[in-house]
């Protein structure tokens, strides 16, 4: 069976949003994102005002923070009590009262993961060890495929595995049979994780082939924790920002589909991205945030993806840029 295969009734990826950056505004001494910054949870403000916290975004519009660095924000030291609750409130946000039930999620936003029993000689039914196989193997696999995905946002490929049924249920000694998957690393990962597979029992042993498939999904794959560092770069956050803010009417495009069927849909996204060594954004995930409608957020996510913002000095750098979109309700 072709890799084609896995792709059916998944849906196609949405349309990446476009988001080009207006030419930055005059360069200044490049300085570390922690640096020269307001209280973490202060959004723009003009420049003779005081930013003890954000102000709300108007209903049908964005308001832009000031990026801070990996490990910083909100938790540092200078956050007082009623900053930190206001922020939870914010990264928490609310739908409006009598808010349509969401949508479930459409496309496939995981990687592509397809196990198949393609042959047994010997007793062990084929199809009792191909339901235990595609249980136990989903997660593993995109285990495996995690860091092959970040080294190739379009790895793909199959893995055919060959190993012994046991008689009291269990598969061993797996090898790799063939391969169309172009990462050693991965490949290993995943004849490995076949060693040990619990299946039915049977009266005598058996050889099992196995298929094993993937195939990116219509969202990246967000790196392994120990993978997510700070990085050596550094950059002005007021570039930073500047190039989120040229992106603006792709942020509110996302959150004005939603806003139509809610209009009191509110919250803070914090998109903690990596800023290659060429100022391209690279990678974009949700951090610290909960943003109540998940369609805003990706399409948000996606739209970060496609900015470019200044080179930074020194390295590649991951920072958290915090957006807020609506305005809670006034309380009574």
């Amino acid at each position: 069976m072709g890799l084609a295969s896995i792709a059916v009734g998944c849906g196609a990826p949405p349309p990446p949003i476009a988001a080009a950056p207006e030419a930055p505004p005059p360069a200044v001494a490049p300085v570390p994102f922690a640096s020269d910054r307001p209280a973490p949870i202060a959004a723009p403000a003009v420049a003779s005002a005081p930013a003890p916290a954000s102000p709300p975004a108007p209903a049908d519009a964005v308001a832009v923070g000031l990026p801070y660095a990996l490990g910083e924000g909100a938790r540092e030291s200078g956050a007082g009590v009623a900053e930190l609750a206001e922020l939870a409130r914010w990264n928490h946000g609310g739908r409006g009262e009598g808010a349509p039930e969401l949508p479930a999620p459409t496309g496939h936003p995981l990687p592509r993961v397809r196990v198949d029993v393609v042959a047994v000689r010997g007793p062990h039914a084929p199809r009792a060890i191909e339901r235990v196989a595609r249980a136990a193997l989903w997660a593993k696999l995109i285990e495996c495929y995690r860091p092959g995905a970040q080294r190739d946002g379009a790895l793909r490929g199959k893995v055919t595995v060959v190993a012994k049924a046991t008689r009291a249920g269990k598969l061993a000694a797996p090898r790799l049979a063939s391969v169309t998957l172009r990462d050693p690393e991965v490949v290993r990962c995943f004849v490995a994780r076949v060693a040990g597979l619990d299946v039915p029992p049977a009266r005598a042993a058996s050889t099992v082939t196995l298929s094993l498939q993937i195939a990116p999904g219509d969202e990246p794959l967000p790196p392994a924790a120990d993978l997510i560092l700070p990085g050596s770069g550094r950059l002005d956050p007021e570039l930073a920002r500047a190039a989120f803010a040229a992106a603006e009417p792709a942020l509110v495009a996302c959150f004005a589909a939603s806003r139509a069927e809610d209009p009191g849909l509110w919250g803070r996204i914090a998109v903690r991205v990596h800023v290659a060594a060429d100022g391209r954004v690279d990678e974009a995930f949700e951090a610290e945030s909960r943003f109540p409608d998940p369609r805003v957020t990706a399409c948000v996510l996606r739209a970060a993806r496609g900015l470019v913002l200044p080179s930074p000095i020194g390295g590649d750098l991951r920072a958290i840029v915090p957006l807020r979109f609506g305005a809670p309700p006034r309380a009574d």
